[in-house]
């Protein structure tokens, strides 16, 4: 369905920060499926019809201390290479994002939390942040590098990538050329999947292997995970 008419047709706006929550669950799947999809429909119009468009430095504010839900990231210009076929769009941006907090039943990460991992000029401890920089490396003279180090369950290292003194220039780039909508409700991972297969969102990777773009920004991200890997020191890192 394409992204203008599957927003015409749904219609909802967004209300301040309205919860939508399920207002019951059936025994049977087939029952569940539906009502998964009826509030998937709701959780569209909020997120492509929003009443409220925050800047990345401004989002934050705007959470309860323990929302959950589920936001949109929303860009004024579409960065090569990502293809711009299908996209949702909204007063001349377009919608390349989508992402819940939390993301499982037993997390704790809200979407306060979730939204702070974006937004910390820290690519590490961010998928949608580290796509985001791998794609605007020239752009913005960014170089993916080991940035700290944890110890993996087999007792190895883990090594983890960020790009360094270039956080900074990524975070300037998001301020002026990005926006967030957001959405409250109850359980966002159980619609998140569907959400995703209801839109074009070229910078999700989970749930999203169907989209044009999974493969060329997965192989984006491994060329420059590959290259940060070579220019580690193992010296540097042997006792960390």
């Amino acid at each position: 369905m394409p992204c203008g008419i599957g927003c015409r047709r749904l219609g909802l706006r967004m209300r301040g920060r309205r919860k939508h929550e399920f207002k019951g669950r059936s025994s049977g799947r087939r029952g569940v499926g539906k009502m998964l999809t009826e509030a998937a429909s709701k959780m569209l119009g909020g997120l492509t019809s929003p009443e409220c468009l925050f800047r990345p430095t401004q989002v934050l504010a705007s959470f309860p201390s323990e929302a959950k839900g589920i936001y949109g990231w929303w860009f004024k210009t579409v960065p090569p290479p990502v293809p711009s076929e299908g996209l949702c769009k909204f007063k001349g941006m377009s919608l390349l994002y989508l992402g819940v907090g939390p993301d499982s039943e037993r997390s704790r990460r809200f979407l306060r939390q979730r939204m702070g991992d974006h937004i910390k000029p820290d690519a590490s401890r961010s998928t949608f942040r580290n796509s985001l920089g791998c794609i605007l490396a020239d752009a913005l003279r960014l170089q993916l590098e080991c940035v700290r180090t944890s110890r993996a369950k087999g007792g190895g290292l883990h090594l983890h990538f960020g790009f360094g003194s270039g956080e900074d220039r990524l975070s300037r780039w998001m301020e002026e050329n990005t926006s967030i909508s957001w959405v409250e409700f109850d359980r966002p991972w159980e619609i998140e999947p569907g959400l995703i297969s209801q839109l074009a969102l070229p910078l999700n990777l989970e749930h999203n292997s169907r989209h044009p773009f999974y493969a060329d920004l997965q192989a984006l991200r491994r060329h420059h995970r590959e290259g940060a890997k070579r220019r580690v020191d193992p010296a540097n890192h042997r006792n960390s």
